[in-house]
């Protein structure tokens, strides 16, 4: 006899759950994983069967959210100043403000950590030969 197995899990592609993250986390608020976690499948409109499968010994859907999650503060998008909360990082919440009549070019787009960091050098090392 054959076992039957559940038909495999499909949840949306990995950026479309990490875009719906960085929108949940958008208020520059503090948020626990778990509430992260529910914001994301109402936004994303996953049914509760999917919700409920397990993978193993684990929820499928909490074990990919734990992944994107981790992978996504890997970029440098988002951290986690506390066990189980995570937050935007200050980069990518709100561009550097600078002084009228500097000519700085603020990118159009959020930057990773790193991004940042070589821009913001780059600035400075302009700025400082327009003022010499």
């Amino acid at each position: 006899m054959i076992a039957k197995y559940p038909p495999p899990i499909k949840f949306p592609h990995k950026t479309i759950i990490q875009r719906s993250i960085l929108k949940v986390l958008d208020d520059r608020e503090l948020h626990y994983i778990r509430d992260i976690r529910d914001r994301v499948a109402d936004d994303l409109k996953i049914t509760a069967a999917a919700l409920s499968r397990q993978y193993g010994e684990v929820n499928a859907f909490e074990k990919r959210m734990n992944n994107i999650l981790t992978e996504t503060k890997d970029q440098g998008l988002i951290e986690s100043p506390k066990r189980g909360y995570y937050q935007l990082v200050a980069e990518y919440v709100q561009p550097p403000k600078t002084e009228p009549g500097l000519g700085i070019c603020i990118p159009d787009q959020p930057l990773t950590r790193e991004a940042y960091r070589k821009w913001l050098i780059s600035e400075l090392a302009r700025i400082e030969g327009l003022t010499e």
